[in-house]
């Protein structure tokens, strides 16, 4: 329940504050007297009017509006999804007061606040929309969509028809899948064969490189090594020919030795022999080492093969593994393509089967609705002083959707003996207006915010017919909070709480005054105000 409102700065008004006391709430006064801005700075509060600098009072810097909702009476559920919406607000859903605030600065974004927090304007947006609904006198016009009958059939018929609803809609949209899945394995029938052949190229060869893949850095190490061992081989090769030639040199020595030497020398020369042949072994058995330890081009050949997989598959193991899976999961299902398509199609006529009996489910559902809603429409209808009207709801089978199989639209019979017509295409605005308001009545709204404004409605009702939309809204009243913005006394009189808004006017400068009317005198000189009487007293 909204209880108290201030506004200043904005639009017509300058500064006021208005206390709320009551679940039906009047809010009358002259044409152009502020009632407008009124409304305006409450849209603005809750985040539901867009917003400039035009709206904030000539001189003035900003305009401020700022609106206090009782939380203990709004239920528990209101209470959580507002809750849920107000992430990173520390909220007690139990505190006394949810405050609500707008502020418009020239030159700069409006600034939204809750409880005194700055927020982003679609929280306040969000909360806004679950706490009010605003209703102007082109309301009926609501009714001229085509899917506006299912829409209140459907709110109307009760939670088991809205879970119909809801399984016919998953249903449905399974179904969907199906086909849309049916679709896409028939388009790769023409090309599964040559796509088969690629496939299983690819898997080899990614399976045959993962090896040396995840070894890159071990094998490039190695290859990098090459160089210097290729030195070392080199060096090798010369000392190896070195000791070659001493070896023939030593030979020829050691042969004549006998011949040519001192015997004091033959002993050395012996040792040295020796000491050159066990060098030249040596040289051998290092040279055979370096050749067995490193086969250069088979290294080249892996670091060939690991780049040209990552030119074709991925950067790296990671991506080149995703791409084997891939390609491993699409060759699986290009193999058992047929196999699939024929699970798909089973499951698509099982599916059907499901969506056909769940439609008519639907249907049976909304037929009963149907018949139960016009009987209370045309009752609500009448005891709007529209006599001998009757509501009824026409329903057209169709091709079945995820909304069901049939077409809805509202038929009106305006008196005895005339004829039904299009509700949308042939009701006059005053009808239309009578009708929406006996919807509201019929409870054909789900989870309705706790606020309802109504902003002239009845502007295209005749006299008699306001006196009894006045007894409508005390009934509506005592589910929802309502501020109902009216030009008619009969709607006025009868309220329990009535605000009168005035225009006035001081050296060029025009503002609104808000004024609680809580004696009869005042009432009475406000309802013949509204009458066009003289109000003197």
């Amino acid at each position: 329940m909204l209880i108290f409102v201030l506004i200043s700065n904005f639009q017509l008004i300058e500064n006021t504050q208005v206390d709320l006391t009551d679940n039906l709430i009047a809010l009358t006064g002259e044409s152009g007297s502020g009632k407008s801005s009124f409304l305006n700075a409450v849209s603005a509060g809750l985040g539901l009017l867009r917003v400039d600098d035009t709206l904030i009072q000539k001189n003035k810097k900003k305009a401020t509006v700022e609106l206090h909702f009782a939380m203990d009476s709004l239920d528990q559920d209101l209470k959580k999804k507002i809750a849920a919406i107000r992430y990173g607000l520390d909220l007690d859903i139990n505190e006394k007061r949810l405050i609500l605030t707008r502020t418009l600065e020239r030159g700069r974004p409006s600034r939204a606040q809750i409880d005194a927090k700055s927020v982003p304007l679609k929280q306040l947006t969000a909360i806004g929309q679950l706490l009010c609904e605003i209703l102007d006198q082109n309301a009926g016009h609501t009714l001229n969509a085509p899917s506006s009958a299912r829409f209140f059939l459907d709110n109307f018929a009760g939670p088991d028809h809205k879970k119909l609803l809801v399984s016919l809609t998953s249903s449905y949209k399974e179904y969907e899948d199906l086909l849309c899945e049916k679709e896409r394995l028939n388009s790769l029938l023409p090309r599964a064969k040559s796509r088969i052949a690629i496939l299983e190229e690819e898997v080899t060869l990614i399976e045959g490189a993962m090896s040396d893949l995840k070894d890159e850095a071990s094998i490039f190490e190695a290859f990098s090594l090459s160089a210097e061992i290729g030195k070392k081989r080199e060096h090798l090769f010369k000392i190896r020919t070195a000791v070659d030639g001493m070896q023939s040199s030593l030979d020829m020595l050691s042969k004549n030795k006998s011949d040519h030497l001192h015997p004091s020398l033959t002993q050395p020369i012996e040792a040295l022999v020796a000491s050159w042949q066990e060098c030249s072994w040596e040289v051998e058995r290092e040279s055979q080492h370096l050749t067995d330890a490193i086969d250069t081009d088979k290294l080249e050949e892996k670091l060939q093969k690991i780049e040209k997989t990552k030119r074709r598959f991925g950067a790296n193991v990671e991506e080149i593994s995703t791409y084997l899976s891939c390609a491993q999961e699409e060759l699986w299902e290009l193999l058992c393509i047929d196999d699939k398509i024929d699970a798909v199609q089973k499951s698509i006529k099982k599916a059907f089967t499901q969506v056909v009996n769940e439609g008519n489910q639907l249907s049976n559902s909304r037929q009963k609705a149907a018949i139960e809603l016009s009987k209370i429409l045309t009752k609500h209808l009448n005891e709007l002083n529209f006599l001998g009207a009757k509501a009824s709801i026409e329903i057209t089978e169709t091709s079945l959707t995820r909304e069901g199989k049939e077409t809805l639209r509202f038929l009106l019979t305006p008196g005895k003996g005339a004829k039904a017509v299009d509700l949308h295409k042939s009701a006059s605005g005053g009808e239309k207006a009578r009708f929406f308001l006996a919807l509201k009545l019929a409870g054909c709204q789900d989870s309705p915010p706790p606020l309802l404004i109504l902003d002239e409605v009845d502007a295209s009702l005749g006299g008699v017919s306001s006196k009894k939309m006045q007894e409508k809204l005390q009934t509506l009243s005592k589910q929802r909070q309502i501020i109902c913005i009216t030009h008619f006394p009969q709607v006025a009189k009868h309220i329990a709480q009535h605000l009168c808004v005035r225009k006035n006017e001081n050296q060029g400068h025009i503002s609104s005054t808000f004024t609680n009317l809580t004696t009869e005198q005042e009432r009475n000189r406000e309802l013949q105000r509204m009458l066009g009487e003289d109000s003197t007293v």
